[in-house]
């Protein structure tokens, strides 16, 4: 039987790729300029993906072109396709269809066409998405994807109070019924990308929780578009191009900033009770501790993002993008530092502190779980007990209070401090920071990973990788950077 379903599922996905196949050509880069749109200052470049719909023009997520000045396109192979220029939009869905002389001349009669299949029977179907993700040169497809309908729990709660208002007053699609709840990251510059089934498209991808990070985004189905001529739409679109209602569309990537920085959390300054008596004496004494305020990688760094720096990947498990990067020397995390830091200036990149994780992982002052997130390793992380001996894709295991995953297991957390046992008795308030070798230069990790027991993955629990372990594929690291 399990055979049967290896094969029904491989059967599946070699269909779906052939189906795929050629249709790379009718997606398309648009690079929108001098815009008002998405942080209500003139000057934004926002760069997103489109689709050339069968006879009609390019469509594409409204957000990302609206209120631009300069909106210009380029087909897979980086052929000009011209400046395109709205002419339908439907507000309420955040989409609109553009087109250009070229446009027009060189995909009169080819292109993508809708599906008229009903989304409710969508439910658990594989679907594909074809898009433009951020630096990268042609068109990429995610697949292994599925829809689930109705939305799930994670993306109705995940959506903060005031977007839901944001999209009630812009007469956006119900939440809970109106859009394809995709099982999929959807990196930043996909916005506008097709989302395709059985070779037809079947809803263009929108908006997603933490900046298209997670995979809890959503599509709007193409059944429920209802376009209309741009002109008939004033002063609603006029207004809509003067400011960003709330920053509810998320996944258009703005040029001039990093993708990392979607991928970070804020993290209140406060104070909390740092240690235990549960474990080793080194977790002693419990001390109060003040923390300022900081941003934390919402995952820990993967595969994918130390090749996009670095131009290599020597994890000891690759093969796997998402997983997290380990078998990296203290020294090579330091040059990753340093590149990323040169690359997207006046981020100031760095490894947390030991509080400053303890801090994150305990989930600020909202939680006082065992491990981060749950008293119930099953349910936040990768260890001995469930790992099948290998790191595994991040994320795909419950957050904790502050949306951050897998700092329990997976792999050890590398952080900026020496390893001192008798730091806590002489622990500063403020920010604490061991930053002299005592007695040797060993520095702190935390959190356990997919090979230790479960104990080692408490968030008060310490642990330390000396010199001799240059290289470990238990050990990887997670981002901070200061809080501006």
């Amino acid at each position: 039987m399990q055979k049967l379903k290896l094969f029904s599922t491989l059967f599946i996905s070699l269909f779906l790729f052939n189906l795929c196949q050629g249709q790379e050509e009718y997606v398309i880069r648009i690079t929108a300029t001098n815009c008002s749109y998405l942080d209500g200052t003139p000057g934004t470049t926002n760069t997103l993906t489109g689709f050339v719909l069968n006879g009609k023009g390019v469509m594409t997520a409204l957000h990302g072109v609206c209120g631009c000045r300069t909106i210009a396109a380029e087909d897979a192979n980086g052929k000009d396709l011209g400046n395109l220029e709205i002419v339908q939009a439907d507000l309420g869905n955040d989409v609109a269809l553009l087109t250009s002389e070229r446009i027009r001349s060189e995909y009169q009669y080819n292109g993508l066409e809708y599906s008229t299949l009903n989304p409710n029977s969508l439910s658990d179907q594989p679907v594909i998405m074809i898009g433009f993700g951020y630096g990268v040169a042609r068109p990429k497809r995610t697949t292994s994807c599925k829809v689930r309908k109705p939305a799930t729990i994670q993306l109705i709660n995940g959506i903060m109070p005031k977007q839901k208002v944001g999209l009630s007053n812009r007469n956006s699609p119900d939440i809970y019924n109106d859009i394809l709840d995709v099982d999929m990251a959807i990196p930043p510059g996909c916005s506008g990308a097709p989302i395709i089934y059985n070779g037809k498209v079947v809803g263009i991808a929108d908006g997603g929780l933490e900046g298209g990070s997670t995979n809890y985004c959503w599509a709007i189905p193409v059944n429920k578009i209802q376009l209309s001529p741009k002109r008939s739409l004033e002063p609603a679109y006029s207004e809509l191009a003067q400011k960003n209602p709330e920053n509810i569309f998320v996944l258009t990537s703005n040029l001039d900033d990093d993708p990392f920085k979607s991928y970070m959390k804020k993290v209140s300054s406060g104070r909390f009770n740092m240690g235990s008596n549960e474990g080793p004496e080194n977790e002693t004494p419990i001390h109060e501790v003040y923390v300022s305020g900081f941003n934390i990688g919402i995952y820990e760094v993967t595969q994918e993002q130390w090749e996009s720096i670095m131009n290599d990947n020597p994890a000891e498990h690759r093969g796997c993008a998402k997983c997290p990067i380990e078998n990296v020397s203290w020294t090579e995390v330091q040059e990753f530092l340093r590149k990323l830091n040169k690359k997207y200036p006046n981020k100031d990149y760095r490894l947390p502190t030991e509080a400053e994780w303890e801090y994150a992982a305990r989930g600020g002052r909202m939680s006082n779980f065992l491990y981060s997130g749950s008293n119930n390793l099953d349910d936040v992380a990768w260890y001995n007990g469930n790992s099948s001996n290998v790191s595994h894709p991040v994320g795909k295991k419950m957050a904790n209070a502050l949306g951050l995953y897998d700092m329990s297991g997976n792999v050890y957390e590398l952080c900026s401090d020496y390893f001192n046992s008798k730091f806590y008795s002489n622990s500063p308030t403020n920010n604490p920071k061991c930053s002299i070798p005592h007695p040797t230069n060993e520095r702190v990790v935390r959190g356990g990973d997919w090979y230790n027991r479960p104990d080692l993955a408490r968030v008060a629990r310490r642990g330390s990788w000396g010199p001799e372990y240059e290289r470990s594929d238990h050990i990887g690291f997670r981002l901070v950077r200061s809080a501006n």
